[in-house]
C-alpha cells in the first residue's frame, strides 16, 4: 500500500515555486492557518481543492498523493529504435517508433 504524501508535495511546490505559505493561502482563498496544517499533515486539503492544487502545480493526482512517481518510460525496450514520445507527467499518452 502506499503512503500518502500531500503534505510533503504541497510543501515541496511550494517552495520550487518561491511561494510563503500566505501567497499559497491567497492563491486558493484559505487562510494560512490550513495551509500550513496541510503542510504538518494535520489535516488534508478539502476534496474539492485537490484539482485546483493539481493545475496549479502542474502535477497530476497521483503525483499530489503519492509524490513522484518513477517515469513510465523505463518500461520501454531498449531496442535500437527511435521512438517520440509525448508524456503529461509521467504517463505516456502516444508514441511512435
Amino acid at each position: 500500500m502506499k503512503t500518502i504524501k500531500i503534505q510533503e508535495v504541497i510543501k515541496e511546490k511550494r517552495t520550487e515555486k518561491n511561494l510563503s505559505q500566505e501567497a499559497l493561502a491567497e492563491a486558493f482563498g484559505i487562510s494560512v492557518q490550513a495551509v500550513s496544517k496541510w503542510e504538518t499533515g494535520l489535516s488534508y486539503p478539502d476534496i474539492t481543492v485537490l484539482p485546483k492544487i493539481c493545475d496549479f502545480f502542474s502535477i497530476d493526482m497521483d503525483t499530489l498523493f503519492y509524490g513522484e512517481e518513477e517515469p513510465v518510460l523505463k518500461d520501454l525496450p531498449d531496442d535500437d529504435k527511435y521512438r517520440v514520445v509525448q508524456c503529461v507527467g509521467s504517463k505516456i499518452i502516444s508514441h511512435e517508433e
